[in-house]
């Protein structure tokens, strides 16, 4: 029996080598895929971070002036800088404003020309106003003679004929002789032609009144006097060709100006412009300086937007791969002891990380072979104010523990 147990005795210690043998592998099994999770919550190797955004030259020149440095905010006219370029191309300019110049002097001297003739053609009313009414005057003279005539005439043919019917009378009686008679009729016949002669030169001088009241004086023939009526149309006429030119040469004028306007703002695009970014971010780097040549489309400065505070947590592959959009996380800053809140944004496996490029700070607890999960941080004024941007951190995904991740490497 004894020589039994003493058999047995090295079979039994093989044994138990081999159990603590696998069972020391399994913990470093355990232990190298809990590294990188143990590891930040000891070091917290997480970093606040932000996007890096770029302002970029507008145009080509030199960097005048910067309005900014590094680490300052930018002002409320979002002005990081100023660049000229003195080499700028402005004969399309010089060619625009000389038009307008021309175009100009154009509407200037046929705007003195119309003003003179129509200088001249108030003159004429003038004067044709002035013969009107003197003419008017001389009619209505002639006009008062006439109808003082006609009284006359009237009474005059009232008593010839009452003497024409005294002598017809006593021609009945044979007391009046049958020529006198006849005298006295053709004394009537007179009269009465001479008051129609007269009732004829009211009637023509009233009409000739009306003609002037409408503008159109006649002369007894029926002629126009010629006051300046006939030189007043060949006025006229020209007055309103003179308009016309006017209307195309004021024309010509906005057209010359409208494309001054737009030389103007393509020389102003080339030959001055301004690099902005919003109000209040933060001038993260600035690349290049007062008196550097740029290129169109080259980057000035880097400027970061502190009103989106990100959260850069290195993670690995599995752990990525548990982690979906707006899940939630507890985020302690170095130096702190509250717990802020942030949500998972995006996350990236190990070979496809985000780096210096686009983030302003990177993860210390980032190398080979670690993934990457991006948060966003729920922040106060006072954090936008601070802007902590590189301070490290300790993130833990609630939603997710050990056991979650050894069941996601094992595949169970």
């Amino acid at each position: 029996m004894a020589d039994e147990a003493a058999a047995g005795r090295p079979g039994s210690g093989r044994s138990r080598w081999l159990w603590w043998l696998g069972l020391l592998f399994l913990l470093g099994y355990i232990t190298w895929i809990l590294a990188p999770y143990l590891r930040s919550v000891i070091v917290r190797d997480a970093a606040v971070t932000a996007r890096i955004h770029v302002a970029t030259a507008p145009l080509r020149g030199t960097i005048h002036e910067l309005a900014v440095s590094i680490g300052e905010r930018i002002g409320a006219d979002g002005l990081i800088a100023t660049i000229r370029n003195p080499l700028a191309d402005r004969s399309a300019l010089a060619q625009a404003e000389a038009r307008v110049a021309l175009a100009e002097a154009n509407v200037a001297d046929l705007q003195a020309e119309l003003d003179q003739l129509r200088q001249l053609d108030l003159e004429l009313q003038d004067r044709f106003a002035r013969h009107a009414e003197l003419f008017a005057h001389d009619l209505e003279s002639v006009v008062a003679g006439a109808k003082a005539e006609l009284t006359l005439i009237g009474q005059r043919l009232a008593l010839v004929r009452s003497m024409t019917e005294r002598k017809v009378a006593l021609g009945r009686t044979g007391t009046a002789s049958q020529s006198a008679i006849d005298e006295a009729r053709v004394q009537v016949l007179e009269l009465e032609l001479l008051q129609t002669e007269q009732e004829t030169v009211v009637a023509r001088a009233e009409l000739r009144l009306r003609a002037i009241a409408d503008g159109l004086p006649l002369l007894e023939s029926g002629n126009d006097p010629d006051w300046g009526l006939r030189s007043r149309t060949a006025l006229r006429l020209e007055l309103a060709r003179l308009a016309g030119s006017l209307a195309d040469a004021t024309a010509s004028l906005a057209e010359a100006r409208a494309v001054a306007a737009a030389a103007q703002a393509a020389f102003d695009q080339i030959s001055a412009g301004t690099v902005t970014a919003p109000a209040g971010a933060m001038i993260w780097s600035v690349v290049a300086g007062p008196g550097t040549t740029v290129d169109v489309g080259e980057p000035v400065a880097k400027w970061l937007d502190c009103n989106v505070l990100l959260v850069d947590v290195p993670v690995s592959d599995v752990e990525a791969a548990l982690l979906r959009p707006s899940m939630s996380a507890d985020v302690i800053l170095e130096g702190e002891r509250r717990v802020r809140h942030a949500k998972v944004l995006l996350t990236r496996g190990a070979a496809a990380t985000i780096g210096e490029a686009d983030l302003a700070a990177i993860a210390k607890g980032r190398g080979s072979g670690i993934g990457q999960a991006i948060l966003a941080l729920e922040q106060t004024e006072a954090d936008v104010a601070a802007c902590p941007v590189g301070q490290a951190a300790y993130v833990d995904f609630p939603e997710i523990g050990l056991i979650d991740i050894l069941r996601a490497r094992l595949g169970v």
